[in-house]
């Protein structure tokens, strides 16, 4: 119940965080807009759609930031509980790390984000697992106090965004039948290779 509470409390804050997020975008493009009136009618839904690629961009980097943030918590909670412990965690998330910046990626370049940049914001997002490592260190087993919160949070971030962004555009776009053939099995290999790493992660115990 608390889980479930977390997540869905997580897809709430995203969803008033999009709200807002798209309000200051939508000033900062009407601040740029000519006087012609005219013109601010032609371009206003431009300028809606800009304001939303922001509001959901902002959110993906805060969502993804968040989840490294963990992933680094589990590392460190693996790595006190032994050597081995931590090699195995850190197989499975750099496992489920690929396809899940891939996936960040990919959201980024389709709101307009420039590749170059793109590369930087998922550098610096990956900076956020380095320090959760370090606080995971510091709180010497005491990490689930974060975990416990953070990672159903972000969760639920991450569901927001799926529904609003990514399957809208796979769902609405029109595309040719073999790309979307491929959608469905990548989408396929994706929760396979997730049943997996939760596979790897409940039996890393019986391994040692």
């Amino acid at each position: 119940t608390a889980l479930g509470m977390h997540i869905l409390i997580g897809f709430v804050i995203f969803f008033i965080l999009e709200k807002l997020f798209h309000e200051i975008g939508a000033t900062d493009s009407h601040s740029h807009s000519t006087s012609d009136t005219k013109s601010r009618a032609d371009d206003h839904d431009d300028h809606d759609m800009e304001a939303r690629k922001y509001a959901v961009t902002v959110l993906s980097v805060c969502a993804d930031a968040s989840h490294n943030f963990t992933d680094g918590l589990t590392i460190a909670a693996s790595f006190l509980f032994s050597f081995r412990m931590g090699l195995i965690q850190t197989f499975s998330i750099l496992l489920h790390e690929i396809p899940h910046e891939i996936g960040d990626y990919a959201i980024l370049i389709e709101n307009g984000v420039s590749i170059r940049n793109a590369m930087g914001i998922q550098f610096l997002t990956a900076i956020a697992c380095l320090l959760g490592t370090v606080v995971g260190f510091l709180l010497e087993g005491n990490e689930q106090i974060g975990t416990q919160w953070i990672i159903p949070f972000t969760a639920g971030g991450f569901i927001y965004i799926s529904c609003v962004q990514v399957l809208p555009t796979l769902v609405e776009r029109k595309y040719g039948k073999l790309q979307s053939l491929c959608h469905v099995v990548f989408f396929g290999l994706g929760i396979a290779m997730m049943v997996f790493v939760g596979y790897v992660e409940e039996n890393a115990e019986h391994w040692m």
